[in-house]
C-alpha cells in the first residue's frame, strides 16, 4: 500500500519544514519518495503567486497575477492566474 499524505495547516505553522525534514529521514533509509511542496512567491509584501517544487528539486511557477491569462473565475476571484502546464 502506498501512502499519499496531505498536510495542510495555517501560513508559517511549519508544513514545509517538517516535509523535508521527512523525505531527508525516508531517503536516508532508502525510501522512494514522490512528491511536491508549494511556497508562495512575494514581492513588496505582497503575495503574488505560487510556486510548485517536485521532491527531485525542479520547479516552476503554478500561479502570478503576472501570467496572462483568458480570464475567468481563477483570474477575477483570486486575482492569479493558473498555470496548468506546471502541474
Amino acid at each position: 500500500m502506498t501512502a499519499r499524505p496531505l498536510v495542510e495547516g495555517r501560513p508559517g505553522a511549519g508544513k514545509t519544514t517538517a516535509a523535508l525534514r521527512l523525505l531527508g529521514i525516508l531517503r536516508g533509509r532508502g525510501v522512494a519518495v514522490e512528491g511536491f511542496t508549494t511556497e508562495e512567491i512575494r514581492e513588496g509584501g505582497r503575495r503574488v503567486g505560487f510556486a510548485v517544487t517536485a521532491v527531485g528539486g525542479d520547479r516552476a511557477v503554478l500561479a502570478h497575477v503576472d501570467l496572462p491569462g483568458p480570464g475567468g473565475w481563477l483570474a477575477e476571484c483570486l486575482g492569479l492566474v493558473v498555470r496548468v502546464n506546471s502541474v
